[in-house]
């Protein structure tokens, strides 16, 4: 399909000096070094580092070369977002700050960590107040404050960046965002559906505006978009939609594709979750008769059912993933965990085909598992490899 309209497109840097890019941008650049060290202990951990490499951990600082003696090697999971609440505080009727907790929970020891210390900003970011995240990348997560206020927020820094505001007239019916593990190029995908036109807003942090492209549906009936992903296989956002529709946009090429306008039968999509695997698969889960996966042909353009979920687990979020289930996850072979917030469609453990440990029903980390499940608002990745700072993601 090809492109009929475009809307306010922005390539510029903006200038570091104007009050504008101030305001949009709330960026607070902090140094690693403050973070407090059990939390800095977890990532290094995940590093897998080599002797040499811990030797240049003690040099950077002098508490950095206490975690290096002594940084374990775990295996990969995710984080939980467990609190993002914040309260205003106002002097003589005015607002003059807001106050609050944001926390991070490591699932397997089910201990929490203040993302922040003090908990204390400015009446400038009154929009964190009542925001709920709507996706996660590399320890970065997407927020929406109301129907046209986005921002990225790191809880791994502190840092903020304000994204420009969406057209009133674009209502945002999905959004998720890529942070490449290889690059700071970060872009943000909106898609916003209309009775017979497709609306996709893309921008990057450090654009004043969002550029807008539209489409035509291309369905028969009115069938609004559910969730959407990111593959990192190939480059494309996924996007489906409450019939089992399945759309890509290829942010390169500029282009969008119906890749199927076929469901499949006694399967209900209205709370479906895409997944998009390590290996490029294309999964996804929701209910029917009962809960069931599916995986994406892309040979045949068509869903197929999937039998198990072969000894990986799934993570069910504003962002879903899964990994395979070893190390500290190995417990969770054919579990699907989702948020708190999202158990309206799903339980908040799923056995999925295969079979788990006998012992992991009983076991204290397996519990801890459903107890940060329970109480999580977002699965976040604790970066591998550093976390980019919001420098990187406006001058990448």
């Amino acid at each position: 399909m090809t492109i009929s309209t475009t809307v306010s497109c922005s390539t510029e840097k903006p200038n570091p000096n104007s009050e504008v890019v101030e305001q949009n941008q709330m960026q607070e650049l902090r140094s690693y070094s403050d973070l407090p060290l059990d939390i800095l202990g977890n990532i290094f951990g995940r590093l897998r580092l080599r002797l040499k490499d811990r030797n240049r951990l003690r040099q950077v600082c002098k508490d950095w070369s206490v975690l290096a003696r002594k940084i374990p090697i775990i295996d990969k999971y995710p984080w939980a977002l467990t609190s993002f609440d914040w309260e205003p505080t106002y002097d003589n009727g005015e607002l003059s700050e807001i106050s609050g907790e944001r926390k991070l929970t490591n699932p397997p020891v089910f201990k929490e960590y203040a993302a922040e210390k003090g908990g204390v900003r400015g009446k400038e970011y009154e929009f964190f107040r009542f925001a709920c995240p709507r996706a996660s990348s590399y320890g970065w997560l997407l927020f929406q404050h109301s129907t046209n206020v986005l921002f990225l927020y790191c809880p791994f820094t502190r840092e903020v960046i304000k994204l420009p505001e969406v057209m009133e007239s674009l209502h945002v019916s999905v959004v998720t965002f890529r942070l490449d593990a290889t690059s700071p190029k970060c872009v943000i995908f909106i898609l916003h559906y209309g009775w017979e036109r497709i609306y996709i807003s893309i921008c990057s942090p450090g654009d004043t505006s969002w550029k807008t492209y539209q489409f035509t549906t291309g369905f028969n009936s009115y069938n609004p978009p559910v969730d959407a992903a990111y593959s990192y296989a190939n480059g494309n956002f996924y996007c489906v939609f409450s019939g089992g529709q399945l759309g890509a946009f290829n942010v390169g090429l500029e282009e969008w594709t119906i890749l199927t306008v076929e469901g499949l039968p006694r399967f209900d999509f209205k709370f479906a979750k895409l997944i998009v695997s390590d290996n490029g698969d294309l999964q996804l889960i929701g209910h029917g008769e009962y809960l069931r996966l599916l995986k994406f042909d892309f040979g045949e353009k068509r869903w197929i059912k999937e039998i198990n979920l072969k000894n990986r687990v799934l993570f069910i979020g504003c962002t879903s993933f899964s990994c395979v289930a070893l190390g500290e996850t190995s417990e969770l072979a054919n579990l699907v965990l989702s948020c708190g917030a999202e158990n309206r469609a799903y339980y908040k453990e799923i056995h999925y085909g295969g079979s788990t440990s006998a012992s992991s029903s009983t076991s204290q980390q397996y519990r801890n598992w459903l107890n940060t499940a329970r109480n999580a608002k977002a699965w976040l990745e604790v970066p591998l490899s550093g976390v980019w700072t919001g420098n990187d993601l406006i001058n990448g």
